[in-house]
């Protein structure tokens, strides 16, 4: 229910309808998301974290890459050299 400061805000807006009044906020709220956007988009303060990210993200594709062939047969020599060092130590 809305209240005497309520009904004098809605006046105020010069909006016809609380339906109207809604678009308007909507409308408002766009307008604020894309203000946002755009000073987000201006800022370079995350460029180098970005950066970082992909280098991580190439050097982990490289390796996914290069698992099946190169890195897998010698990981596997590696991993057999402990397994067969630790069951010999074992009594």
């Amino acid at each position: 229910m809305l209240n005497y400061d309520d009904k004098r805000r809605f006046k105020d807006t010069g909006c016809e309808s609380i339906t109207q009044l809604v678009e308007v906020g909507r409308e408002m709220r766009k307008e604020e998301n894309m203000q946002i956007l755009i000073r987000y988009l201006r800022d370079h303060r995350g460029v180098e974290t970005l950066e970082w990210i992909l280098i991580g993200g190439l050097i982990t594709g490289v390796g996914i890459f290069l698992y099946p062939g190169v890195l897998q047969a010698g990981l596997g020599t590696v991993i057999g050299t402990i397994v067969a060092a630790i069951t010999g130590a074992m009594p």
